[in-house]
């Protein structure tokens, strides 16, 4: 069966998985309000840099079965609507909601029945059943709801969406069902958990546990610089042949991600 995605965002996270998903056979069309990336993508360019990624959107386009707009594009046919909008912080040091809450009210007018809703970007705990289902249900329509992480990584997003597994949650059993069938063909094993905070859960952990592991590595490399020893060198003893400890070298944190998914979980 020819499966029909819908990706709204075509950042680092939205455009490799729409690449990807035409190479599987699918028909993506990509909605983004970025005149820049627009643009890009009208010169079969990413806007940013992933090895031989372009090459792949090249292709993708050429095929035909990838097409990209500021507005969406409805078919005759169920859609998999795939959410990849950002979740910045605001100056609170809370999560900025009103992106995803906008794109859930256009989405709540063009949805139909048996459409899929699939969840991508990073948020707070409770955000798919408690936020953007109330919003969702004001379509009338009987739709399928789930969360579904990304977790690769940025600039080599494409060739990790075919290696690492994909956790699937749905909000119910038939939205379970419903959207592994989109990932079954795709990916390399699917992980399902039975509610979708769960599923929102493990993004906010999988990325403060690495943020947490740079943060130790940098106060061992203070306290070492604090007494006049070689941080490296204390390092590389403690995890030698012994498999109990796993401590990184210390350097520099940022990235879209670990910066403000620690903000995230602890909100």
């Amino acid at each position: 069966m020819e499966r029909n995605v819908c990706i709204i965002g075509l950042g680092y996270v939205g455009l490799p998985l729409g690449v990807y998903l035409v190479r599987q056979g699918m028909n993506v069309h990509g909605v983004e309000i970025s005149d820049d990336v627009l643009d890009s993508l009208s010169r079969s360019k990413a806007h940013f840099y992933e090895k031989g990624f372009d090459d792949e959107l090249k292709l993708a386009i050429e095929s035909g079965k990838f097409s990209f707009a500021r507005d969406y594009k409805k078919k005759d046919e169920q859609v998999y609507y795939i959410v990849t909008v950002g979740t910045p912080l605001g100056q609170d040091g809370r999560i900025n909601l009103n992106p995803l809450n906008s794109i859930c009210q256009n989405l709540s007018e063009v949805i139909e029945d048996d459409d899929a809703v699939i969840l991508r970007s990073t948020v707070k705990i409770g955000t798919t059943r408690e936020i953007v289902k109330p919003i969702l249900d004001k379509s009338s329509k009987k739709y399928h709801l789930g969360f579904c992480p990304e977790r690769t990584l940025e600039g080599v997003a494409f060739e990790e969406l075919s290696t690492l597994p994909q956790i699937v949650s749905g909000i119910d059993d038939t939205s379970t069902s419903v959207i592994s069938k989109l990932f079954e063909p795709v990916s390399r094993k699917l992980v399902h958990l039975p509610n979708v905070e769960e599923a929102e859960m493990v993004k906010l952990l999988n990325n403060s546990e690495r943020d947490l592991m740079f943060a130790l590595a940098n106060e061992i490399a203070l306290m070492s610089d604090a007494k006049g020893l070689d941080a490296y060198r204390i390092i590389e003893a403690a995890n030698f042949e012994y498999k109990r400890s796993n401590l990184k070298r210390p350097g520099p944190v940022g990235g879209p991600c670990l910066e403000k998914d620690p903000y995230i979980l602890t909100e």
